[in-house]
């Protein structure tokens, strides 16, 4: 029997919203993630929920509340500012609040944003899955 090793097991990566509900769906692309250290915003988590009340039942909002909260890392002023900085050079673009958080935070972290967004396909520090 052969044993395979999760190269991303002790990897850390800030996740955005469409990561988190990728995994969530079980799209297998992103199976390889799901040992990763995780790190997300209070933002990301408010998307997610909204999407899952949206998507499914209350029950499983609250589900998945829980169990992501623990990954919340919070962010101060400086982060703000960068983020709102990045989110004006990149008006073209229409990124959000939150992605440009999630974005600055990865870099200011040293670590990629793991996310499916098109819209940072070609950004540097970012782990692009689809």
């Amino acid at each position: 029997m052969r044993l395979t090793v999760n190269s991303m097991a002790h990897k850390t990566f800030v996740f955005d919203t469409y990561a988190i509900i990728e995994i969530i769906r079980g799209n297998a692309n992103y199976r390889k993630y799901v040992g990763s250290r995780m790190i997300i915003t209070e933002l990301t988590l408010f998307e997610l929920v909204y999407y899952l009340l949206k998507n499914f039942k209350k029950f499983t909002a609250e589900k998945y509340l829980t169990t992501y909260k623990q990954f919340v890392k919070e962010f101060d002023e400086p982060i703000i500012l960068e983020s709102a900085m990045m989110k004006l050079r990149f008006k073209d673009r229409n990124l959000s609040m939150t992605d440009c958080i999630n974005y600055v935070l990865a870099k200011l972290l040293d670590v990629k944003l793991l996310t499916g967004d098109e819209k940072f396909k070609d950004l540097e520090n970012v782990e692009f899955i689809k």
